[in-house]
């Protein structure tokens, strides 16, 4: 039995009622449930940045369905479709391109946090549901049900066609192994019933089964410590047919990523930092290559107008409208020098 600590939510995906405005997160923070939601805290010269980290296998599946499908139909030819995803976070992402495009697909995830990065490279998994149904409404009440990937381990009797597939994909490249034992501090048990007293949230209780990667060493996918801004330093030049960047441009366009202070970037200080990641997409797509962004991007304050405008500056154009199912994806049309 896993617990989940539930101090640090994210605002703009659900208001919290009587949220501890003082609280401060740690690096060791974190959230397993349907989909995982956490933090790390890292050192940028003399700040302290808090580095949020969602992720979920199969995320958002219509925007990854469009983009596999794609570089399936675009691509065919090639020998290998190289996959760049940045934001990776602990690699659900990464492995979802991967288990979608199949064994063509070469696909190297990156992302600022070390220790996510440390995770995914162990290629260990959980995935997890309430205990009951009263943490289950806890869940609700949080807004945590936004990243949906439970039925993967445990039994649904709803589940879509879609998520048949999927569940038939996760089982082919993961394997069950035993889950470990966590034990419940008396302090934590004494927080979370003096939470319950005073009507709020306490630490959301799941059941959890752990996965393994069957043979990771054969699934060309890799996971290294790197920031989209760099790009060009760690992957070769006009070689990519998708580079993935999917609710991530928060963290860019807004100082004081505390969720009560995050606070935009004014236009000057942003644009010559999006524009230089436009030319950093530019230079390593190849021809008519995806730059795909996420479905929640202007949810999470992101400023799409002034990213929209920099991307058709630096050779993108769209391929569907953000206002469309499928949200922010762009294709490279032509080279910038």
């Amino acid at each position: 039995m896993l617990e989940i600590n539930q101090s640090y939510i994210n605002s703009y995906t659900h208001s919290v009622k009587n949220a501890h405005k003082e609280y401060k997160p740690t690096s060791k923070d974190t959230v397993n449930f349907t989909g995982r939601v956490g933090h790390e805290v890292f050192k940028n010269g003399k700040k302290n940045i808090v580095l949020i980290q969602e992720t979920a296998f199969f995320r958002e599946p219509k925007t990854l369905a469009y983009s596999v499908n794609y570089v399936k139909k675009h691509f065919y030819t090639e020998p290998k479709i190289k996959i760049l995803v940045g934001a990776c976070s602990s690699g659900e992402e990464a492995l979802s391109y991967k288990m979608l495009t199949g064994k063509k697909a070469e696909v190297l995830g990156f992302d600022l946090g070390k220790n996510v990065i440390k995770q995914a490279n162990e290629n260990v998994y959980q995935i997890s549901v309430p205990k009951d149904s009263k943490n289950a409404k806890y869940a609700k009440d949080i807004g945590l049900s936004a990243y949906k990937d439970f039925y993967l381990g445990f039994e649904s009797r709803s589940l879509t066609s879609e998520q048949k597939r999927y569940k038939k994909l996760f089982n082919h490249f993961f394997e069950k192994i035993q889950t470990p034992e966590h034990k419940t501090k008396l302090i934590d048990k004494v927080r979370n019933f003096l939470l319950e007293k005073l009507g709020q949230t306490p630490d959301i209780q799941v059941e959890s089964k752990t996965y393994k990667l069957k043979n990771p060493d054969k699934l060309n996918c890799k996971f290294i410590v790197g920031d989209i801004n760099n790009l060009d330093t760690f992957t070769s030049k006009g070689n990519a047919h998708i580079l993935s960047f999917r609710n991530a441009f928060y963290h860019i366009m807004n100082d004081g990523l505390d969720q009560y202070a995050r606070v935009p970037k004014t236009k000057t200080k942003l644009e010559p930092i999006l524009d230089n990641i436009g030319k950093q997409a530019n230079k390593v797509l190849k021809k008519d290559g995806l730059f795909v962004l996420g479905e929640h991007e202007e949810a999470q304050g992101s400023d799409m107008d002034l990213l929209s405008a920099v991307l058709q500056k630096n050779g993108f154009a769209k391929v569907v409208d953000r206002g469309d199912e499928y949200c922010n994806i762009w294709r490279k049309v032509k080279d910038i020098t």
